[in-house]
């Protein structure tokens, strides 16, 4: 409701859209038309579509098609050739004369023999050249014609061979040569695909079958029955006549059968791919006819004998006629052609799971190569309710110069072969249209109502891009009965013009779309209830895009409501001076919303972006540039609690959080919780006091606190005062003498550093051992000692009592030179030099450590950013009389900084994971941050490796 009482209704998401139609009795909603596209017969033509991706009503989309020239030669189906890329980015193919496997490296990007036909001796020179070669030479040169290839999860790469029958299997992780799999003689593969767990399909389109293999290349029993071949290989053991001998037989598992699988008949199978789930899909190709179909299959497996077995079951067939949804007679759509010509032969396809681009998520899509070889279709894979449905994708996908080799996936992304190269498939900025689509609001349930009779309705606003070349055109119709709506007339609207302060509704703009609103003004038209017709119009290469709908009613009139009566006398002038008002009514309207309005400014969930650092400046501060929207709108929301705790832990904490933190919630402005262990290791950022740390460990100095039950204390050999200053002399000169003092060159315990380095050093590790620190006999810390005793005796007589001495007042002491004597002189002397100088040289610092970026190199420019930017915060926020150092962490214990009461042992594991280091760089790298990098990756799971005279197992970290 604006400023004035005028209300209106809204059209803004998917189901209010939907429930317009594209006729005018609603018998055809658009939620039903979106749902099943392809129009009938006796249904109305239409042209309306519904962007999910930008939430919003446009004309529909048309798939640019190609058109070859004349001379244009298509690639040959006999050229296809089965090719993977290795997760290194080597590409390996089969090579024409289907021979020799060819790889293009990704470091050179060069492209040579990988292995060949008879390869032997003959081809040791590639080796030398820096090529690739097997390591030895091949014990015997295999004959053999290569068809289908494929690269496992385990990075074996796996060839199929015609003759003889079988695959060659490659280690690409140890090398070496081939090994040979002897296949039944039946075997004939013409396309692979890798499985997910290690395993592998291979579709055998002479047969019209499938095989399957596990990860460990034992031929699954797809159908439970067993076939009995003769051994060709033969046998060792054989009886002593010869006419008594047999060839062996075998047990061989039999492939799925296409045609007995399924339903439908596979004319001609030309490809396989298999989904996230294990289901299979299989690409007939059907060039008889208009349009190729995929068959899809799940796995059913089982354990039959001891030995894996399983089965398809057939659960759909595709016809890839559904790209219709984005076709049509438009002559820029598709030049010279009618839908009826359109035709797609597939060349062959491929399938992309699911997987996140640019920070957004791109589902299963599967694109299709067409037999002419200039462009693929994409479709978006939707498997729901046991069935999948192929959505067409309006992109245009050229392939310039395809080869027809084969389309193959990696790294989340389809690619084709142009000459030795492999290059992606990148959609092409070619958008094409319906030229015209009408919709319809509704009539029965949702139609626009006025609630009043002879409602005059007001204004329509539509959030909407309308380019240069396209138009909406507005009719509307009104009655005061529902029933009479569908026999009134159509009325028509002034076209919408664009406003120049943005949206009337206060304090919204359109910066999320960046879609600016279009008002016209309702003319003629008087009734409770109201119908709206929109056709939207375009050149084909356009298209208007349509947000939200908003009518208003009932009208205010400047007329009606502030000019005397003579004025409305004249229809026809009282119709001008009225719609001349209205302009004036739009502006005042505008500001008189904004005024009555304002409060969303105060509050910074609801103010406008631009307002945010308006509202920031009520507290002072000026938000961090690098910041997005909704962290500072909540960082305002917050700024009492965060100003509240500023110089405490917990402000550093939140401090870090805002500046380092990816996804911040309001969970960090809670009050500060207690800090547990568990409260500890949840916390990313950690703040050590060093007062709170310490070097030698509670138990050796006899707190046994943190154990639990009846405990022992063992005597030490560090001195107490209780023991006297001989005791201590005693312990120095029996200290000295393991040293290799004479008696005659040592003096009693001094009570300061000797000048001499040998003999510092010694005192030095003498006053550690046995006192537990080491003394400081400074006259700087006179004024500390006067302290001391100032507070622990409280007067200077019952200092006097204590030390048996005369001071007439604290200012006279001086800092002991020489041990004091036995009794409250020594435990003073002790407790001051070994508990309060400790103290004050722990004091007021503190360390904080951030977590060391898992994909960053130490010492990168990120690793240096995150350094300053948190010594800059802390600089801001920690109290002024306090000192600190920035340091990063890899796990949960660093040395020397332990908290009180959480000791750590140590042993021989490394406390930085092989998860969180680095490799090895040279140039940038540091010696105890990195490591050198091996073949083989840790994410390979279960892996044998065999070469170099090892065997090499890779397991995950844990």
């Amino acid at each position: 409701m604006d400023a004035n009482g005028s209300r209106f209704h809204l059209i803004l998401r998917e189901d209010e859209w939907g429930s317009c139609a594209v006729d005018e009795d609603g018998a055809h909603a658009l939620s039903t038309v979106w749902a099943h596209p392809h129009p009938s017969d006796n249904s109305p033509s239409w042209g309306i579509d519904w962007s999910r991706a930008r939430n919003e009503i446009r004309l529909h989309p048309r798939i640019f098609q190609f058109i070859p020239a004349p001379n244009d030669k298509k690639p040959q189906f006999e050229a296809r050739r089965g090719a993977a890329r290795d997760r290194y980015g080597n590409w390996y193919w089969i090579a024409s004369d289907e021979r020799e496997i060819l790889v293009t490296s990704s470091g050179t990007g060069k492209t040579s023999r990988f292995w060949a036909a008879g390869w032997g001796s003959e081809c040791a020179h590639a080796r030398e050249a820096g090529e690739f070669g097997p390591i030895e030479p091949l014990p015997a040169p295999i004959p053999c014609d290569l068809r289908g290839l494929a690269i496992t999860e385990d990075h074996f790469l796996v060839a199929g061979v015609l003759s003889p029958a079988g695959v060659l299997i490659f280690d690409l992780f140890a090398g070496g040569p081939p090994r040979q799999m002897l296949w039944p003689s039946t075997f004939a593969p013409f396309d692979m695909v890798a499985a997910p767990g290690g395993g592998l399909w291979v579709l055998d389109r002479d047969r019209s079958c499938i095989w399957g293999l596990d990860r460990h290349f034992n031929i699954l029993n797809l159908q439970e029955s067993w076939t009995m071949e003769s051994d060709t290989r033969g046998s060792e053991f054989q009886p002593a006549d010869k006419s008594e001998r047999r060839a062996p037989e075998r047990r061989v598992p039999n492939p799925a059968s296409i045609a007995g699988l399924s339903p439908v008949v596979a004319e001609d199978p030309i490809g396989i791919e298999c989904l996230s789930d294990g289901s299979l899909l299989v690409l007939d190709r059907k060039e008889g006819a208009a349009y190729s179909s995929i068959l899809w299959y799940t796995v059913k497996t089982a354990v039959t004998g001891g030995l894996p077995a399983g089965g398809l079951v057939f659960m759909q067939e595709i016809s890839l006629d559904c790209v219709l949804d984005y076709t049509g007679e438009d002559p820029g759509v598709l030049p010279g052609k009618k839908t009826e010509d359109f035709s797609l032969i597939a060349h062959d396809f491929v399938f992309i799971p699911k997987h996140t681009e640019n920070a957004e998520m791109v589902p299963d899509s599967l694109y299709v190569a067409e037999q002419k070889g200039n462009q693929s279709f994409a479709f978006t894979l939707n498997c729901a309710d046991g069935a999948i449905r192929l959505e067409p994708r309006p992109d245009f996908f050229p392939m310039r110069l395809f080869n027809g080799k084969a389309l193959a996936a990696a790294s989340g992304q389809a690619f084709y072969d142009f000459g030795d190269q492999w290059v992606p498939l990148i959609a092409q900025p070619r958008p094409r249209y319906a030229a015209e689509g009408t919709l319809y609001t509704p009539l029965d349930e949702g139609t626009l109502d006025g609630y009043e009779w002879d409602c005059e309705w007001h204004r329509l606003m539509l959030d909407a891009s309308i380019p240069t070349g396209t138009r909406v055109q507005i009719w509307c119709r009104a009655a005061n009965e529902k029933r009479n709506l569908t026999s009134a007339e159509w009325c028509s609207q002034p076209e919408p013009y664009q406003r120049g302060d943005g949206c009337e509704l206060p304090f919204m703009t359109n910066a999320a779309g960046n879609r600016p609103t279009w008002e016209t003004l309702f003319q003629h038209v008087k009734g409770r209830y109201l119908q709206i017709k929109l056709t939207l119009t375009g050149d084909g290469r356009t298209t208007p895009r349509i947000r939200a709908l908003r009518a208003y009613y009932p009208r205010f009139s400047y007329l009606n409501r502030y000019l005397p009566a003579a004025y409305r006398e004249d229809i026809k002038s009282a119709s001008f001076l009225d719609r001349f008002l209205a302009n004036f009514e739009g502006l005042f309207t505008s500001l008189e919303d904004r005024i009555a309005a304002v409060q969303v400014l105060f509050d910074a969930r609801s103010c406008p972006p631009e307002a945010v650092e308006w509202l920031a400046g009520w507290f002072g501060i000026a938000t961090d540039p690098s910041w997005n929207e909704a962290r500072r709108r909540m960082f305002i929301v917050h700024a009492v609690d965060f100003f509240r705790h500023r110089g405490t832990m917990h402000g550093l904490r939140m401090a870090l959080h805002l500046a380092f933190d990816s996804c911040v919630d309001e969970s960090i402005f809670d009050e500060p919780r207690s800090e547990s262990v568990e409260t500890i290791r949840r916390e990313p950022f950690r703040i050590v006091e060093w007062y709170r740390t310490r070097r030698t460990p509670a138990i050796v100095l006899g707190d046994t606190s943190g154990a639990s039950g009846p405990q022992l204390a063992e005597l030490t050999k560090h001195w107490r005062p209780q023991q006297g200053v001989d005791m201590l002399k005693q312990k120095y000169s029996e200290f000295m003498k393991q040293q290799g003092v004479s008696p005659a060159e040592f003096r009693p315990f001094p009570v300061s550093m000797p000048e001499k380095r040998d003999e510092a050093k010694t005192w030095t590790k003498f006053s550690v051992d046995t006192l537990g620190f080491v003394p400081e006999a400074d006259v700087q810390q006179t004024q500390n000692w006067r302290d001391f005793l100032r507070r622990r005796h409280r007067t200077v007589s019952s200092l006097n009592n204590a030390h048996e001495s005369d001071w007439k007042s604290f200012d006279e002491i001086p800092l002991p030179k020489e041990l004091p004597r036995d009794g409250e002189p020594l435990t003073d002397w002790q407790q001051f030099q070994g508990i309060v100088l400790v103290m004050r040289r722990n004091a007021h610092r503190f360390r904080v450590l951030i977590p060391m970026p898992k994909t960053e190199t130490p010492y990168s420019p990120e690793h240096i950013r995150r350094l300053e930017l948190a010594t800059r915060i802390i600089n801001l926020e920690k109290p002024a009389h306090t000192v600190f150092d920035v340091k990063f962490y890899w796990s949960m214990f660093q040395v020397e900084a332990v908290r009180l009461g959480h000791d750590t042992i140590l042993d021989d594991l490394s406390s930085r994971g092989a998860g969180l280091t680095t490799r090895m760089v040279m140039g940038q790298g540091h010696l105890g941050e990195t490591y050198l990098s091996s073949d083989l990756p840790g994410t390979l799971r279960d892996r044998n490796v065999y070469g170099c005279g090892r065997l090499v197992q890779r397991t995950p970290h844990a």
